[in-house]
């Protein structure tokens, strides 16, 4: 007979254990991912008139500083704004048939995407948490549709590291997916019924016992053999065509499958909320819309500044005109700065020594994305992948397929690679990185290249006035710094998705202007 204490242990050893076989089963617990969210409401966010009077210049036409710019003139205020870009938008960057950049060093790329088609160049997704965007959109009418992020059930994993009995092999996310919950709930019965179905046990237990075998889709014994969410081997059709089930991998390369093995615990995770939502036609709509909403000539684009400077009466700022090289001078009693960290740090300024070490100590994710035009979407007739991410663990990359214009002619994929994919290929020129992003598609689409049409890369290390994609605080550093950069200095405010805790998010840069717009607003009232 069992002592107290001995039950007390046996519980508490199944209830860990319970907890580990959820846990590798990547169960679907919701993620909030940033629900903590905004305050932002789809009214004007500074009340109206509050700002008449008052004069602000803005340095960047991205997200943070075109919505500076609208809440200030909606408020009354005189604005004005520098942009070094031809473009307005920032990082909210679509490229589409017809556009042209250069890269830092001189190469040039020019985008030749099929009529329709495009390539959100980093910005690309809006999550359901992201109140003060969905506000934006809303309130000027700019049309969004869901987009499918994240492993799906057709999408691919392929291993290349060497050293697995799976290295080189395709396998479609369903399969690893239902595999690691099937094994993981097979463990989790054993563990709950060490006798077999034993009358011992608490009813929970029993429960439990009886859930895991639903989820897991175990067989009367309480083994994991497959099933029909895994997919089949031949599929069912016709009365005499029942299916053929698709046979599970060995346990033992499941669970040694490497990186991807994390897969199936990305779904719905905070990572890959779900749902997520995108901009009709290209994330570079909502930047234009913020922009259409200013006065005509209130954004001077091809501004570039050189030399800032602060005294009593406010802030000089010296530009340089990138078409002409014409230097000139703009004053405001109050300035917003939303120029990256990256690229403020080899601005003259006379900030802060403290905030100048704060600027040139922030490092910038080198993202790259690939964007390949294909004839046919092969890959929807083919495959039947309709969104979604497959993913390569050697180089770390995931390949996202188009969730809009389903069933169409064309389509657009996009490689993209993290830091170290990153700067290997950012190294070549276009032409030479196209056609090693190319030879990583056809790990997984072999005959990829028989529908391409074209190729245009956004390497954001070489991206003039950008030089990285989003700001990559430490936790260290975002608890110790971004209050002091948030506080601003005397005259200047700084706003910007690197100026929040949501960096690489559209969100970030909206809260990061609204807080910006209300510490103008303490400052105004402070001098009244």
């Amino acid at each position: 007979m069992k002592t107290d204490q001995t039950d007390c242990t046996d519980h508490s050893r199944r209830r860990l254990l319970m907890a580990a076989a959820l846990l590798a089963a990547g169960a679907r617990w919701p993620a909030l991912a940033g629900a903590a969210g905004s305050a932002a409401t789809a009214g004007a966010f500074l009340p109206a008139g509050s700002a008449r009077g008052q004069e602000v210049l803005v340095l960047g036409a991205g997200i943070a500083g075109l919505v500076t710019a609208y809440e200030l003139h909606q408020a009354g205020c005189r604005v004005r704004v520098l942009e070094a870009r031809e473009r307005v938008g920032g990082r909210c960057w679509t490229l589409r048939r017809g556009d042209r950049f250069t890269e830092m060093g001189g190469a040039e790329q020019e985008c030749r995407f099929a009529p329709g088609d495009y390539l959100n160049a980093a910005a690309n997704r809006i999550l359901t948490s992201h109140l003060g965007v969905l506000a934006y959109a809303r309130r000027l009418g700019v049309p969004l549709e869901l987009y499918t992020s994240g492993p799906q059930g057709q999408n691919w994993l392929l291993r290349r590291k060497p050293g697995h009995p799976l290295s080189g092999h395709r396998v479609r996310f369903r399969e690893l997916d239902r595999d690691e919950i099937g094994y993981a709930m097979q463990r989790l019965v054993e563990l709950l019924e060490p006798g077999g179905g034993a009358a011992a046990g608490a009813a929970e237990d029993h429960a439990l016992a009886a859930w895991a075998r639903r989820f897991g889709t175990l067989d009367a014994s309480g083994r994991y053999v497959g099933g029909p969410a895994r997919g089949y081997q031949v599929l069912p059709g016709a009365v005499d065509a029942p299916g053929v089930l698709s046979k599970p991998f060995p346990e033992e390369e499941v669970w040694s499958y490497g990186q991807l093995a994390e897969a199936p615990g990305w779904v719905n995770s905070a990572k890959y909320p779900t749902p997520v939502l995108t901009v009709t036609g290209g994330m570079d709509h909502l930047a234009s819309a913020l922009a259409g909403q200013l006065p005509a000539g209130t954004i001077r684009l091809g501004a570039e500044v050189v030399r800032l400077r602060q005294d009593g009466s406010g802030v000089t700022v010296r530009w340089r005109d990138t078409r002409s090289g014409e230097v000139h001078e703009a004053h405001a009693a109050r300035l917003v700065c939303t120029i990256p960290f990256i690229v403020l740090s080899r601005i003259d300024s006379d900030f802060d020594p403290a905030i100048r070490g704060i600027i040139a100590g922030l490092g910038y994710e080198p993202a790259l994305k690939v964007g390949f035009g294909f004839r046919r979407r092969f890959w929807e007739q083919d495959e039947q992948i309709f969104g979604g991410y497959s993913y390569v663990d050697d180089p770390e990359l995931f390949i996202a397929y188009p969730s809009a214009r389903l069933g169409t002619a064309t389509g657009v994929l996009t490689n993209y690679y993290g830091v170290r994919g990153a700067l290997a290929l950012a190294g070549l020129k276009p032409q030479e990185r196209h056609q090693a992003a190319l030879a990583d598609v056809q790990s997984l689409h072999p005959d990829a290249a028989a529908a391409l049409d074209s190729a245009v890369s956004v390497a954001w290390p070489r991206i003039p006035f950008s030089a990285g994609c989003f700001g990559a605080w430490t936790d260290n550093a975002r608890a110790r710094d971004l209050p002091r950069v948030a506080a601003g200095d005397r005259r200047v405010i700084f706003a910007g998705e690197h100026v929040s805790q949501i960096p690489a998010w559209m969100e970030g840069a909206v809260q990061s202007a609204h807080a910006g717009l209300k510490l103008l607003q303490q400052q105004w009232e402070a001098r009244s």
